[in-house]
Parts: structure tokens; sequence; C-alpha cells
């Protein structure tokens, strides 16, 4: 009787096949022409980690919040009015919302197509903690205890029967995105570390042969069974996966465009700049499995737990201002790409973050060093697509942005309505499948022209 896989020796395999770089396995392509099925189109969820501030990053300016804001809650922090950048139309809105001025790169190529929707969250004041609404919002439900860990993207995967390659999952911070019951999933870091490296005296091809001799080696071990089976498989599609990165993906050229390049110091525009190269290759490679069909990516950026500096020139690029100009002009290189490849009008762009900032900064107006705590609702943006300008939700009331005890927003709009229209009206997929809680009723917010 032969001895199974164990979890330890599948990991140790993985990393000696050049696999090390891939944060989890990966099953389930073919790599052969399929029917074309789908639209071809590509949703971006950013998830912003740390709690973003949305009454810094969308700041009023507009209507009676502007003074009590920028006078008693965050004297540190208040934008001046005639540096906001404006979204239109808001008719018959009393107090009106804008963009902090370092999101003037994505305005400029992405205004038209870009929706602000204030006052989402998480239903039923679930706590402050990061990790606790991290998971909430992974899953898509509130009755996370003895439910299964699927997250909602993952549970979408499930839904649509789709190919390991339609859904690329970048720095995952949290497992359950990923737990698929079917097929899993691509998770990386980046593409640039997802392969084969070789020596400086290997040419590519040599390097490619070595990788399918690496591969070609696995079919020699002993092992028998359903473990040791599942084992050869996604190894066998792992290679597949990393020589179909080096030969298709790769070296497409991407970025260095009107609206800026990517920043490759960055996280997140290396994240950015890869999913760009993937779905270039969609356009341009029409062989690809992936070709025509719709695809899926996550990106997360780091940065956005301000307790302190949120506004200090002095750490400028730690602040909130750093974070949001670092975010901006990557996605507006990743959009312009979009316009330029002419799949702009099916690609789209979701921003969310677990919760945002108490109404209140956490120190005097003279300090520097200023911040804010953990909150409750937020602010965010959609954009790309057929969506036009514009601005969903209701400001809050003048009361409300003075509650001292509560400190917070309260969300009026169930952050899952937001992925729910998209994933509805783009992939065909009905909400309540991919937000099975038994208390979640989905509402049309009108994101979609």
């Amino acid at each position: 009787m032969t001895k199974p896989f164990s979890r330890r020796k599948f990991l140790q395999v993985l990393s000696q096949t050049g696999g090390a770089a891939l944060l989890g396995t990966v099953a389930g392509p073919s790599f052969s022409v399929a029917q074309q099925a789908g639209s071809g189109a590509n949703i971006v969820v950013v998830n912003l980690l740390g709690g973003l501030d949305g009454l810094m990053a969308y700041p009023f300016y507009e209507g009676p919040l502007v003074d009590p804001i920028a006078q008693r809650l965050r004297p540190s922090f208040a934008q001046e009015q005639s540096g906001v950048l404006r979204i239109d139309p808001q008719t018959g809105i009393s107090s009106k919302v804008g963009l902090h001025p370092e999101f003037a790169p994505l305005v400029r190529v992405a205004g038209d197509k870009m929706k602000i929707v204030q006052g989402y969250g998480i239903p039923d004041n679930p706590g402050r903690s990061h990790d606790t609404c991290q998971v909430i919002m992974s899953l898509g439900r509130s009755d996370i205890h003895g439910a299964q860990k699927r997250g909602f993207l993952a549970r979408l995967m499930d839904l649509k029967d789709w190919d390991t390659l339609q859904y690329w999952a970048f720095e995952v911070s949290n497992p359950s995105d990923v737990n698929t019951a079917k097929k899993a999933p691509v998770q990386l870091r980046d593409l640039e570390s997802f392969g084969y490296r070789g020596t400086y005296w290997e040419d590519r091809a040599q390097v490619s042969l070595a990788g399918k001799l690496k591969r070609d080696l696995l079919e020699l071990q002993q092992e028998r069974g359903e473990l040791a089976g599942k084992f050869l498989y996604e190894n066998r599609v792992l290679h597949d996966t990393a020589g179909l990165v080096q030969r298709s993906i790769i070296n497409q050229e991407v970025g260095s465009n009107d609206a800026g390049d990517y920043d490759d110091e960055s996280s997140v525009g290396v994240q950015l700049r890869d999913i760009a190269k993937i779905i270039r290759s969609k356009e341009t490679r029409r062989d690809l499995t992936y070709a025509g069909k719709d695809q899926v990516f996550l990106v997360s950026q780091t940065g956005y737990d301000t307790h302190s500096d949120q506004a200090n020139p002095h750490r400028a690029e730690k602040s909130l201002s750093g974070r949001l100009r670092e975010l901006s002009t990557n996605l507006a290189t990743f959009y312009r790409d979009m316009q330029l490849f002419g799949v702009a009008r099916k690609t789209y762009v979701i921003l969310y973050s677990e919760f945002g900032r108490t109404l209140y900064q956490n120190a005097p107006a003279n300090y520097a060093t200023a911040g804010t705590d953990h909150g409750y609702g937020s602010t965010t943006i959609v954009l790309g697509g057929n969506i036009s300008s514009g601005v969903i939700g209701e400001p809050p009331t003048l009361a409300e942005i003075q509650d001292e005890q509560f400190n917070a927003l309260r969300p009026r709009i169930d952050y899952r309505n937001i992925f729910a229209e998209v994933f509805s009206e783009v992939l065909g997929v009905a909400p309540e499948l991919v937000f099975p809680d038994s208390s979640y009723r989905y509402e049309k917010l009108g994101i979609l022209s």
C-alpha cells in the first residue's frame, strides 16, 4: 500500500518544481481553443485594506455639511472646496460630494464613466474590527457562523462554472475569496515571479525546456491514489499555466500611454500592469481558452489604516493623499490601456474597503500626526463599462455627522448591492445566488446606465 502525499510534501515538491510563487494551487483549465462563451467582460475588484476614510477621499464641497466638517470634525484634513473634483449630475442633492484632488489622473480618463456611491457598508453594525469586517465582506453574508467559508467571488466562479484562468487573484488577504468548491482560481503575487527563472546563460527556449522537464519529472513519482492523482493533475495545470504566462502574457506591451505608466515600485501598480497584460493577451491571442470569456481580477492595496499622519506633509507618501495618488495614477494608466485596447466598454472597476473612519479626527488641529480611527459607513466609486457619471445614495444629516458618541457614518446602502448589480447586469448571475444570506434583499442602485 502506497503512502499518500501529505500537505507538507505537496508544498515541498511544489516549491522544488518552480511553483513557489503561486500562493495556492490551480486546477482545471484546458489549453486548447474553447467555445466562445460569455461577453468577454473584465471585472476588476480593488480591495483597499485598512479602512479608507471616505469623508476625506470623497469630500463634500457644497451644502450644509461643509463647514461643520472643516471647522469642528476635521480641522486638520479639511479640503479646500475649490480643489475638490466634481462629478455631475447631482440634481436635488443638498450636500454635493466630489473626489480628492489626487484622483485627478483617473478623472481625466474616466470621469464620464464614474459613479460615486455614498453611504455604503455592512448592515447591522458588525463592529469595527478589521478582521471581522474583512471576513464578512469576503463571505458576502452576515450569518458567518456555521456557514460555508466560501467568499462571494469564489461563489461567483462556482456558479458560472468558470475555468481557472477566468479568475485571477493577486496578493490574497482573505482565503475565503478563493475558496472555490469546483475549479480553483489562479493565485499569485505577480506575473514576473510566477514561472521558471533561468540563469543568466540560458535563453528563453532553454528556460521553457527546463519547465517542461520539471513537469515531466513529476510523472515519475510512484505514489498512487486519489490524493496523489490530484497532486499530479494540479501540478500539470500549474506548469501549463506558468508556460502560458511566459509565452502569451508576460511579454505583452502595456502602459507608457498618454495617461502615464505603471509604478513598478507600487504593489497596486504591478498588479494592474499584470492584469492589463492578461486582458491584452485575451484580445490579441484568440487561440487562448479565455479569449472571449468573462474574467474577474482581485487586486489589493494596503495603507488605509490612518490612525496617524493622515495628512502629515512630512510623511506625504504614507499619508492618505499618498495612497490615493498611487491608486489614481495606476488606475488611470490601466483604464487608458483598456481604452487603447478597445475593451473599456466591457471593463468595470469596483473599489471597496472594509469600513470607513471616525467622523472626528483623533488629535487637536495643530497636531500634524492627527488621524482617524475605525468607523463604519463610507463612500466608494465604480467606473467603466456603460456607467455614466453621477452620485448614488443620500448624504448624512447634520445631526448624524455631529454624533460624537457613535462617531461614524451609518451606511444606507448594503455593500453587496454594488457587486450584485454589476454581476447581475454584466454576468447575468442572480444576486440571491451570489449572496445567499437569508436576510439579504437585493436593491438595484442604478450604477449602470
